[in-house]
């Protein structure tokens, strides 16, 4: 009778029980040193991890959650040291894979990689010749021949890999691309550059080992080295402590997962990922690769409610949790900076055009406070304590208001696609899109900050804390004159063109458009409005203050007054022509009593 097979050994959990558990309170610094104390407080998986995937049970609300390690290192390098670890910690959820799917960048190591193969390797050169232009599949191919002569290994990272996934049918557009190469970018850029006609070096940064590289004037290439970095404290740009690191290093460092595809250079057509980026993708969600990386750089905040809107994904748990457990703690961090990229990020997801989606990605984002995330600099005064919670009724009205624009935008944009391109110095006229873009970034802007008109003090805080340009800070406060003196209320909407300019002219034409579309009859106040900005609201006399004063017009404050008066005179059909104004002149001489 043969032996029945030996019992099979169990596979010890995921999670380990650990002797004891951490207080919601506790502070990063305590949770540090018990970490350091007690080898028995920390997981382990069925792979050989290091101390940077160690974690912690933490009870919280009787539930159980996780914090790891490396977060706790990291906060405590940002001088956060004082915070709660709940701020990083996630909610435990039994499942096999545990500490993979929550932060699957705590687990590239060495040995992790060797031993679960967790590195996958995908072929894609079919979807290259699909998806991509000709000219820029001819630039790789050249790269590749380049990198293999100088034993370089580098790859597309970010928006174009995880793009090649998502697309499926055309080609895409590509005009720059960012290269990670594992070694000194810049070098590998002279070296290209050295040996190719079709590339040439725009600009080199030594000191941070980029360069830009232009190929044939068709694709600007950004190519940066692989490397390691650290936050020296909240908010702050990144210190680079080692270039040249592998490629599971350098994802270690970056902020979601679908952001960390690399399409091999070296190896043209081969994509890999170490984060389970691809099963993201499928899933349609944006996932968070660290605990602390909204500390780090809280404008990764908005990037994700960017990344929701443009590719129409959801927030995993995780990031949700993460995202409103750092909203709740900036008031306690010691946040420097970073209102540039805070800015930027804000703009970028602003400019997408409106949608459901956007009106729904605002609402969650105003629900968990996002509003803070702009006040961050001074959230420690005490006259700025008052305001930093929108009231239900604050949010309820944006919201509105978004909702008003969504509805409406194409009306706007048929009606006042060349008031835009007028009024946007910034923008392109023979790109309508950019000017759409700006439009709607002012627009949005209005409305977020509705709220806080009557603030001034913190107002101007947040101005300069978003470093806002002039024309911005112009808007704003057009937008805000408006909804104090509602100049709509004394007018018909069969108002003549003399009301009109009078109601209209001393208001920024973006400030007008956002407080119309705030309106109950916001739809028939578009036509009125356009034909306003259209019509009247640029025309100018014939005639100059130079040609007043050769008319026999005194210089000083009659010049300008008289100009007024032809300009209405002009609105209004009482002049049509040079000749007319002349003779009006001359009769506002008469009045003056000038001889």
């Amino acid at each position: 009778m043969p032996n029945p097979d030996p019992p099979k050994k169990k596979k010890p959990s995921l999670i380990q029980t650990a002797p004891w558990t951490l207080d919601a309170q506790t502070s990063i610094e305590e949770a540090l040193a018990r970490f350091q104390a007690e080898s028995t407080a920390f997981f382990y998986a069925p792979v050989d991890l290091n101390p940077v995937a160690s974690a912690e049970n933490l009870l919280k609300d009787g539930f159980l959650f996780v914090v790891f390690r490396a977060d706790l290192d990291r906060m405590a390098s940002m001088q956060l040291g004082h915070l709660p670890v709940r701020v990083i910690s996630v909610p435990y959820q039994p499942t096999q894979n545990f500490v993979q799917d929550v932060f699957p960048a705590l687990l590239l190591n060495e040995t992790y990689l060797k031993e679960s193969h967790h590195k996958h390797e995908f072929d894609m050169k079919q979807q290259l010749s699909v998806l991509f232009p000709v000219k820029f599949i001819a630039a790789l191919y050249e790269l590749q021949s380049l990198f293999k002569r100088f034993q370089l290994q580098g790859y597309l990272i970010g928006g174009v890999a995880r793009d090649l996934i998502l697309t499926e049918d055309r080609k895409m557009l590509i005009r720059d691309v960012d290269i990670t190469v594992e070694g000194q970018g810049d070098k590998a850029a002279q070296a290209v550059d050295s040996q190719s006609r079709n590339f040439r070096i725009e600009e080199v940064y030594a000191e941070f080992g980029t360069a830009k590289l232009q190929y044939k004037d068709l694709v600007m290439l950004d190519m940066a080295s692989t490397r390691q970095e650290v936050y020296p404290y909240c908010g702050a740009l990144p210190t680079v402590t080692k270039r040249g690191v592998p490629l599971y290093e350098d994802i270690r460092r970056r902020d979601f997962s679908i952001n960390t595809l690399g399409l091999a250079i070296h190896d043209v057509g081969m994509l890999y990922d170490y984060v389970n980026a691809l099963q993201d993708l499928e899933a349609r969600r944006i996932h968070v690769l660290t605990g602390a990386t909204f500390f780090e750089d809280p404008s990764r905040i908005l990037r994700a409610f960017k990344f929701a809107n443009r590719l129409n994904f959801q927030l995993s748990p995780q990031t949700q949790w993460l995202m409103q457990e750092a909203l709740g703690a900036l008031h306690l961090t010691c946040y420097k900076g970073g209102g540039a990229r805070i800015k930027e990020s804000l703009k970028e997801w602003m400019s997408l055009p409106p949608s459901k989606l956007k009106h729904d990605l605002f609402n969650q984002f105003f629900g968990m406070q996002g509003i803070k995330l702009f006040m961050m600099t001074f959230l420690d005064e005490s006259e700025s304590t008052q305001p930093l919670h929108l009231s239900f009724e604050a949010r309820r009205t944006i919201s509105e208001s978004m909702m008003q624009l969504q509805h409406l935008w194409a009306d706007v944009q048929n009606n006042l696609q060349d008031v835009f391109q007028v009024e946007s110095p910034y923008c392109d006229p023979l790109d309508p899109d950019t000017c759409n873009e700006r439009a709607l970034w002012y627009i949005y802007l209005c409305y977020m900050l509705a709220p806080l008109r009557g603030q001034v003090a913190l107002s101007q805080k947040l101005m300069i804390r978003l470093e806002l340009t002039r024309a911005c800070k112009d808007i704003l406060a057009d937008y805000n004159k408006l909804l104090s003196t509602q100049p709509l209320k004394a007018l018909d909407l069969d108002a003549s063109a003399l009301q009109l300019c009078n109601a209209f002219d001393a208001y920024e034409s973006i400030a007008l458009i956002a407080y119309v579309l705030q309106q109950d009859n916001a739809k028939a106040w578009l036509e009125p409005l356009t034909r306003y900005l259209k019509r009247w609201r640029d025309l100018k006399p014939d005639l100059t203050g130079d040609d007043l004063i050769d008319l026999g017009l005194p210089k000083g404050e009659s010049i300008g007054k008289c100009l007024k008066r032809l300009r209405m005179a002009r609105i209004t059909g009482q002049v049509q022509n040079r000749a007319d104004e002349i003779a009006y002149v001359e009769e506002f001489l008469k009045e003056m009593g000038t001889p």
